[in-house]
C-alpha cells in the first residue's frame, strides 16, 4: 500500500508543477472544458504512475470510460484537473486527484491543491494527511458555512437549507476544492444538489470521499447513503459531505422541503 501511495503523491505532485507554469489551449475536437492542461497533466500522471506500477490499470477522466472493468483487480482513478475553468481564469480552486481500487474497494486516495500548495492523503482504515501530518477533526462552532456551487446558489433545495438553518454559502465550484474547504475549516458543509445536468463522476469524487471519510466525515448521497462505498462510475441527485452532524441538519432541511 505504502509503495501506492507513493507513486501517487508522485504523480499528483508533478502534474500540479505542470499546472504551476503550464498556459493552458483549447483543444480541437474535445469539449469545451477539456484543455491542453487537462492532457499534459494527465500525460504526466500516467507516466509517473506507469513508471512505477506498470501492472496497475488506469481509469482516467481523459481516456478510456469502460465502468466494467474498474470492479475487478487493482486500478489507479485519475482526475488530472478538476476544475478547468477556474484554472483557466487563475483562480485557486482546482486540483489534481488520484485514488487506488482493489476489485472495486477503494483504498487510498491523494487529492493536490497546487495553487495552495497542500496535498491531502488517505488511506482506508489508517486516516487522512495532509503534508505528512495527521489532519485533526475541526470544529462546527456557531452558523454554519456551506461551500455549493454559484449555479446552485439560488435553487430551491438551498433555499431551504437556508431558512431552516440560517446558513452561510460560500460560492466555490467543483468537488475537489470544496472538499479541500472542509477539511481545511473554511467551510463547514460541501454541498452539491439536484440542478440541471450536474453528476459526479467516479474520478471527481472518489480520493475527496475517502479523505474525508479517514477523517470522521461524512460523503453520502441525498438519501444519506455513502458514495465511498457504493463507488457510482456517475452519480446524479446531489450530495453533502462533512462533519455528520451538521450534514444531517442540511439534509434534514432538504427533506422537509421535498416532503411538503
Amino acid at each position: 500500500m505504502s509503495d501506492l501511495v507513493a507513486a501517487m503523491r508522485e504523480a499528483a505532485l508533478e502534474a500540479g508543477r505542470l499546472l504551476g507554469s503550464h498556459v493552458a489551449r483549447p483543444v480541437r475536437g474535445r469539449a469545451a472544458d477539456v484543455t491542453s492542461a487537462d492532457l499534459e497533466a494527465d500525460r504526466v500522471i500516467r507516466d509517473v504512475l506507469g513508471r512505477h506500477h506498470p501492472d496497475v490499470n488506469i481509469l482516467s477522466e481523459e481516456g478510456s470510460h469502460d465502468r466494467s472493468l474498474i470492479r475487478n483487480g487493482v486500478w489507479f482513478v485519475v482526475d488530472p484537473l478538476d476544475g478547468t475553468r477556474e484554472f483557466l481564469h487563475g483562480g485557486p480552486h482546482y486540483g489534481v486527484s488520484i485514488a487506488a481500487l482493489d476489485d472495486g474497494v477503494l483504498t487510498c486516495g491523494v487529492v493536490n491543491y497546487p495553487a495552495l500548495e497542500t496535498m491531502l492523503v488517505g488511506v482506508s482504515g489508517s486516516g487522512a494527511w495532509s503534508e505528512g501530518r495527521k489532519i485533526e477533526r475541526l470544529r462546527t462552532n456557531g452558523r454554519l458555512r456551506i461551500a455549493i456551487s454559484p449555479r446552485q446558489a439560488d435553487t430551491p433545495s438551498v433555499a431551504a437549507v437556508r431558512a431552516a438553518l440560517g446558513i452561510r454559502i460560500l460560492e466555490i465550484p467543483h468537488v475537489t476544492p470544496k472538499v479541500g474547504a472542509v477539511v481545511f475549516g473554511d467551510v463547514d458543509i460541501a454541498l452539491s444538489v439536484p440542478h440541471g445536468a450536474n453528476r459526479a463522476y467516479i474520478w471527481d469524487y472518489a480520493a475527496a470521499a475517502l479523505v474525508l471519510e479517514e477523517l470522521g466525515y461524512v460523503f453520502v448521497d441525498l438519501q444519506r447513503k455513502p458514495l465511498a462505498e457504493r463507488l457510482p462510475f456517475m452519480h446524479r441527485g446531489g450530495w453533502c459531505a462533512g462533519p455528520a452532524a451538521p450534514a444531517a441538519a442540511v439534509l434534514d432541511a432538504m427533506a422537509e422541503r421535498d416532503a411538503r
